[in-house]
C-alpha cells in the first residue's frame, strides 16, 4: 500500500512506541539500578557503623587504630560479598580482607577521590579501579580527638554482578514491551483495516453517487459512527435520487408545460396564416393572447425559481391593503371558475389592519393558491378565500373541497420539483416559491389536508399597527 491511513499510522506507531520504550527502558534502568546500588550503600553504611561504634571505646590512637582495624579485618563475616581494605595515614595499604599486603596500585582510583576531597566522613564512591572493574566503595576515615587523621577503611564491593541483573531486567522489560506492542499494533492494525475498508467502500459508493448510481446503498456493519456514515450516506443517495427523478420530472413537466401554449400559437398563426372569418380570426387571437401570457407565466415562474436557488430574491416593501391585493387576485380567476363551473368566494371582512410587503410578489402568492384550488377541485365544488385578524397577525385562508393531498406527501409539498400527481399540469416549484416569498415577509404557510375531504392553505403575516412606522 503506497499510500493510505495504515501505513502512516504504523510508521507513526513504530516511531513513537520506539520513543516511548527507549524512554522508558532508560527510566526503568535508571530506577532499578539506584535501587541496588542504594541498596548496598546502605549495607556498606551498617558495617561502617558498627566499625565506628567499637573503634570508639579505644584511645583513637594510631596504634590502637591499627590494632583494632586489623582484628577487625580478620574478623569480618562478610569477606565473600566485599573486600574490605586498610589504609594507614599515608594512604597505603596495610592489610586487607585476604589477611595480605597489597601495593594497593588496583584503587589508586578511591585513595585519589579520597584524597583530593579531603574526606572526613563516611562516603560511598561509584566509579572503576585502575584494572577496569566497575565498583561501590564505602570510605570510612578515622580522625582522632586531636584532628589528626589516622588512616581509612574501605569497603569494596564489585557491581559486576549486579549490572549484569540489571541488564537482564533491563532485557526483559524490553522483550515484554516489545511484545505487548506488537501485540496492540497487531489488533490496533485490524481493526484499523475493518475502519478503512469501511471508508474505501464509503469512497467507492460516493464515486457512484457522483455519477448519478444513487441506487447503491452501503452495507452497515457497525452500529457505530461509522455505521452512522452509512445510514447518512444512503439516506443521502436516496434523497438525491428523489430530487434526481423530481427534477428529470420536472424538466418533463415544463418542456410540455411550454410545448401546450407554443403549439396552439403556432396552430391559430398558420390558421389565421391561410385565411379565415372574421369569428374565427378573433377567437385565435384570443388564443394566442391567453396562451402568450400563460408562457410569459412560466418563464417568470423559472426566473422566481432561479433567483431564490441563488437567494437573489427581492422584495420592494410598500405598505399594503391586503384586502385590495386579495380581490384582484380573485377576479383574475373569476372566469375560470366559471368557465370551470366551480365556485370562487371571497368573504373580506370589513376592514383590517395594513400591512408591509411586496404586492407583486403577495399577488403571486395569492394567485398560485387559488390557482391550485380550482386546478385540484372538481365541477360544482366551492373554493373559499377568506381574511382573518387576531392581534398583531392577519390570516389569508384559501379552502377548496378538492382531492386533498395524502398525508404522506404534506412535508414535502413545498420542496422544489415536488409534485404528488404527476398527471396535472404544473412544473412543481409553484408552492416552493410561495413558501419562499412568505418567509421573506416574515411569515408563516401552513398547508393542512385530508385526502379526499380537500386542503386549506393558511398564509399569516405580520400586521402593522398604527403605532408603528
Amino acid at each position: 500500500m503506497k499510500k493510505g491511513i495504515v501505513k502512516r499510522w504504523l510508521v507513526n506507531s513504530i516511531i513513537y512506541i520506539g520513543i516511548v520504550l527507549t524512554t522508558l527502558s532508560l527510566l526503568l534502568s535508571t530506577v532499578v539500578m539506584n535501587y541496588y546500588y542504594g541498596e548496598i550503600g546502605k549495607e556498606l553504611s551498617n558495617y561502617s557503623q558498627v566499625y565506628k561504634s567499637y573503634l570508639h571505646m579505644y584511645n583513637n590512637s594510631e596504634e590502637d587504630f591499627m590494632e583494632f582495624s586489623k582484628n577487625y579485618i580478620q574478623n569480618f563475616p562478610s569477606k565473600d560479598l566485599c573486600e574490605i581494605v586498610l589504609l594507614n595515614e599515608y594512604d597505603q595499604v596495610v592489610m586487607k580482607a585476604s589477611g595480605f599486603k597489597g601495593n594497593g596500585e588496583n584503587i589508586k582510583n578511591i585513595t585519589k577521590f579520597s584524597k583530593d576531597n579531603s574526606l572526613q566522613d563516611f562516603t560511598v564512591w561509584i566509579g572503576r579501579l585502575n584494572d577496569g572493574e566497575k565498583v561501590i566503595a564505602a570510605i570510612q576515615p578515622t580522625i582522632s580527638p586531636t584532628g589528626v587523621y589516622l588512616g581509612s577503611i574501605y569497603y569494596i564491593v564489585s557491581l559486576k554482578y549486579v549490572d549484569y541483573m540489571i541488564s537482564l531486567m533491563n532485557l526483559m522489560f524490553i522483550f515484554l514491551f516489545i511484545f505487548a506492542a506488537i501485540l496492540i499494533m497487531s489488533y490496533s492494525t485490524y481493526f484499523l483495516n475493518g475502519i478503512v475498508s469501511s471508508v474505501k467502500g464509503v469512497s467507492n459508493i460516493t464515486k457512484g453517487i457522483a455519477l448519478g448510481k444513487f441506487d447503491e446503498k452501503l452495507e452497515k456493519r457497525y452500529d457505530d459512527e461509522i455505521g452512522d456514515l452509512c445510514d447518512n450516506i444512503n439516506y443521502m443517495a436516496s434523497e438525491l435520487g428523489e430530487t434526481e427523478k423530481m427534477k428529470n420530472d420536472f424538466i418533463s413537466s415544463v418542456s410540455h408545460e411550454l410545448r401546450t401554449p407554443l403549439t396552439a400559437i403556432n396552430g391559430w398563426a398558420e390558421t389565421m396564416k391561410l385565411g379565415a372569418s372574421p369569428a374565427t380570426m378573433q377567437k385565435g387571437l384570443g388564443i394566442i393572447t391567453n396562451e402568450t401570457r400563460r408562457l410569459s407565466n412560466i418563464v417568470e415562474e423559472l426566473l422566481d425559481f432561479s433567483n431564490m436557488q441563488n437567494n437573489k430574491m427581492i422584495l420592494i416593501p410598500e405598505k399594503l391593503d391586503i384586502l385590495a391585493e386579495l380581490d384582484d387576485a380573485v377576479y383574475m380567476y373569476i372566469e375560470r371558475a366559471i368557465a370551470e363551473k366551480k365556485h370562487l368566494l371571497f368573504e373580506p371582512p370589513e376592514t383590517v389592519s395594513p400591512i408591509i410587503g411586496d404586492k407583486d410578489r403577495l399577488r403571486q402568492v395569492f394567485a398560485n393558491l387559488i390557482d391550485n384550488a380550482l386546478k385540484y377541485s372538481p365541477e360544482n365544488s366551492i373554493i373559499t378565500v377568506s381574511v382573518q385578524e387576531r392581534e398583531d397577525k392577519i390570516y389569508i385562508v384559501v379552502k377548496d373541497n378538492g382531492c386533498g393531498i395524502p398525508e404522506e406527501h404534506l412535508p414535502k409539498i413545498t420542496e422544489k420539483f415536488y409534485k404528488v400527481n404527476n398527471t396535472q399540469r404544473g412544473s412543481g416549484i409553484g408552492l416552493a416559491i410561495v413558501d419562499e416569498i412568505v418567509k421573506l415577509h416574515s411569515g408563516n404557510l401552513i398547508i393542512e389536508s385530508k385526502e379526499g375531504e380537500g386542503t386549506t392553505v393558511i398564509i399569516s403575516l405580520n400586521a402593522l399597527k398604527n403605532d408603528e412606522e
